[in-house]
């Protein structure tokens, strides 16, 4: 992030830039109600990427007004959870310039790290503060929205995975089932969920650990969480942080169990939208 400080995984803007133009994301002005935060979640990972068109489809559907910012950088979450706390002040003094400059007042993001620290951190920091923004969780504003959209319901069972920083930090569990009964789904639960959710190992950097040979035979985080899922023998594992998925997805792959589709909420929403064309082949 030193190096390339837009996004954790050092990728070239000009992902984003495709993501943003091929899918016609507007560009905030100043205008729009809300700005939809991508973070690096939903800017360059690929299934991140998915889910950021679904969220447009949501709000488009909704006729909210929104747009995205034209350049983002990290809002430096991974740099204050691993100590690097000059980095991440460097980072949050440019976002908030950004925020300025554009007349921020209501942000929205799919990604509860970022909600966290756009909330809660850089609350901390007066020039932030001043700004008096407005920042949601993509579960706490689709709630508001469902009155305005139609959906083609059909049953379906799953179960859903409570990111901790939503679940613990942020106390937002009934939202996300609220959402998912809406429109016709059932979730079977895990023995862990709600408050007292079991994490998918991706928190406070260790997304990042490669090599953790020095303990061959401890089974990993992702990998217990992911048979805790799998208790509940749904084949759809629904969640709502752009990380979980990426650690659920890996230990499906150790466990040969690749057949298991890991959706966010707002994909849920999305492909059930009356006259909608699904956003992601994992749903089929």
């Amino acid at each position: 992030m030193e190096r390339a400080p837009h996004n954790r995984w050092g990728i070239g803007q000009d992902a984003r830039q495709k993501l943003v133009q091929s899918k016609n994301f507007p560009i905030f002005d100043g205008s729009q109600e809300w700005l939809l935060w991508l973070g690096c979640g939903l800017s360059f990972d690929a299934h991140g990427q998915l889910v950021a068109v679904a969220m447009k489809q949501i709000l488009d559907a909704a006729g909210v007004s929104f747009g995205v910012l034209e350049r983002e950088t990290c809002c430096g979450v991974p740099a204050r959870r691993a100590g690097n706390e000059y980095l991440y002040l460097q980072l949050a003094e440019s976002l908030i310039e950004a925020l300025k400059e554009n007349e921020v007042k209501k942000i929205l993001s799919c990604c509860p790290h970022c909600t966290t620290m756009l909330d809660k951190d850089y609350r901390r920091i007066p020039a932030y503060t001043e700004l008096g923004v407005r920042v949601m969780h993509h579960t706490e504003l689709i709630p508001e929205l469902l009155h305005k959209l139609q959906f083609e319901r059909s049953a379906k069972t799953v179960t859903y995975h409570d990111p901790c920083y939503l679940a613990r930090h942020r106390g937002i569990t009934q939202q996300p089932r609220q959402i998912l009964s809406k429109i016709g789904v059932s979730v079977k639960e895990a023995g862990q969920h709600g408050r007292n959710t079991f994490c998918c190992g991706a928190g406070g950097t260790q997304l990042f650990i490669a090599d953790d040979r020095s303990e061959p035979n401890k089974e990993r985080i992702n990998q217990r969480r992911l048979g805790q899922l799998g208790e509940t023998k749904a084949t759809t594992i629904v969640v709502a942080c752009p990380y979980c998925p990426i650690m659920l997805r890996d230990a499906a792959g150790a466990a040969g169990q690749d057949s298991i589709a890991i959706l966010d909420i707002a994909e849920m929403v999305a492909m059930r939208l009356s006259t909608n064309v699904a956003p992601t082949a994992w749903a089929r």
